[in-house]
């Protein structure tokens, strides 16, 4: 199964082929090289692709599928099941008439095949960590503001008291209008060995009161109290729900984000690969620390200060907490 991390809805700024550049659009597909055969294979029968026309700005459910393509209702329901294996279709049963329907939507606009991969270190050269969104140790947080667990609210809407709950420890989704939140993860100890690189990832978004597609927020990243680079979020996105989001959340709320990283390299600061900074791994002090503080938050001086709502792994469309990775030099 393709892995679903891979299928971002985020808007990346560009790529090169052939030395021509091309503008990527919405929700991008990214196939690893070890899953570019299954991904042709799920390809591969005209009529799924014929689907995937059908699906591409609309919902349909199986069989509408089957009645506007001229095929069984076994034959759509087969082949839904492959679009979705392969994560270019999601699934959602809602009720119906008599009983319930299965409810299919697009997940991607688009694929990029990566034949290699940028970066290929062993293990023992990187260190993954995830971290929980609710287990930060300092924040600053103005209105709109809360937070929410996959099963209920923690404490009340729009009061900063809510972030001092002991509850947030369950915290799935968070979200304020300015300020930041801010977590200490671990590198463990690591003498003479030289780090390369530091990224955190975590999907993302502005914040709106209800959900606003067109509102700009310039949401920054700080590693050890260093300003690694900001990324502006186009809007808080609520046209379709997330596919992680528990029944509970009504669809006038935020519904997912943008996944988005935060990269520091020896050459500096990327954002998606796009170089925001001239800061190096260099100036993160790392070397004598066996934690890093990191923290996500929107400036009150902001141009856009749009808001920020951060996703856990059982919110939004990524099922991943705020994960960081530390790479070092090979043999160091």
């Amino acid at each position: 199964m393709i892995d679903e991390n891979r299928a971002m809805n985020t808007a990346l700024d560009a790529i090169t082929v052939c030395g021509v550049r091309w503008r990527m659009p919405d929700r991008v597909l990214m196939v690893g090289a070890n899953e570019i055969e299954e991904f042709i294979r799920a390809l591969g029968p005209p009529v799924r692709r014929r689907i995937l026309a059908a699906l591409r700005d609309r919902e349909l459910n199986v069989n509408a599928i089957a009645t506007e393509l001229d095929i069984s209702q076994s034959a759509a329901v087969a082949h839904v099941q492959a679009l979705e294996k392969a994560g270019l279709v999601t699934t959602d049963l809602r009720p119906a008439r008599r009983g319930v329907q299965k409810v299919c939507t697009s997940s991607v606009n688009s694929a990029v095949l990566v034949f290699q991969s940028p970066v290929d270190l062993p293990d023992q050269n990187r260190i993954v960590t995830e971290m929980p969104i609710g287990l930060f140790f300092d924040y600053e947080v103005h209105p709109t503001c809360g937070i929410a667990s996959e099963t209920g609210m923690i404490g009340f809407e729009d009061s900063a008291d809510a972030f001092a709950d002991p509850r947030r420890s369950s915290a799935q989704i968070l979200w304020f209008g300015h300020g930041y939140v801010e977590y200490r993860m671990p590198i463990g100890h690591h003498p003479g060995r030289r780090i390369e690189s530091l990224a955190v990832s975590v999907e993302i978004c502005s914040e709106y009161p209800g959900h606003r597609m067109d509102w700009p927020s310039d949401i920054t990243a700080w590693v050890n109290g260093v300003e690694i680079g900001t990324f502006t979020s186009p809007g808080d996105p609520g046209d379709r729900p997330g596919h992680l989001n528990p029944s509970w959340w009504t669809g006038s709320r935020t519904q997912y984000g943008f996944l988005k990283e935060w990269r520091c390299t020896r050459d500096g600061s990327y954002v998606d690969g796009v170089d925001v900074s001239p800061i190096t791994v260099d100036a993160l002090d790392l070397d004598a620390r066996r934690t890093v503080t990191v923290r996500f938050g929107v400036k009150e001086s902001a141009r856009s200060r749009g808001g920020m709502n951060l996703f856990g792994r059982r919110f939004g469309n990524h099922p991943q907490d705020i994960r960081m990775t530390v790479e070092f030099a090979d043999g160091s």
